[in-house]
């Protein structure tokens, strides 16, 4: 492939498309291949020049979350957390699943709707910071140890 201003675009668009489905994730497919776009790019050669760039995926898409999100747009890519953001909103909006990508998780960009943004940060935290075994968030057992009783 030649180094021309529309080839250079192709790889754009096709590096935007293996992020928004979840090129990001270490669990993602490295055999995984876009080839939608007039190029074939797999994820595994995404994560290879990211490495030889002192850079992750993850970084190379937050970098790229606009234009991501413009061809998410223009292309109707669900993000990698769609599925997830479908169960637990069974009533969606379908605008909201290109902004489901867990790169987007701490975003600051305006245009993305703020329940989405709430939903990626919740989602964060039950993946990444659940809460302790035995702790609770109901307000009737509040942060104490279901098995602890009050001994007064």
């Amino acid at each position: 492939m030649s180094n021309t201003a529309e080839n250079i675009v192709k790889v754009k668009i096709t590096i935007a498309h293996l992020c928004q489905i979840g090129a990001t994730s270490p669990k993602f497919s490295s055999t995984r291949t876009i080839m939608d776009y007039g190029c074939n790019f797999t994820a595994g050669n995404l994560t290879e020049v990211c490495k030889k760039n002192d850079t992750t995926v993850r970084k190379l898409a937050r970098a790229l979350r606009d234009l991501i999100v413009t061809v998410a747009s223009q292309n109707n890519l669900e993000g990698n957390l769609a599925k997830t953001y479908k169960l637990d909103f069974p009533n969606h909006n379908k605008r909201d699943l290109i902004w489901t990508s867990d790169f987007q998780t701490f975003s600051d960009n305006p245009a993305m709707p703020t329940h989405v943004s709430e939903w990626l940060l919740e989602n964060y935290k039950k993946r990444f910071r659940p809460e302790p075994k035995g702790q609770s968030s109901n307000p009737f057992w509040g942060n104490a140890n279901r098995n602890q009783v009050d001994n007064d």
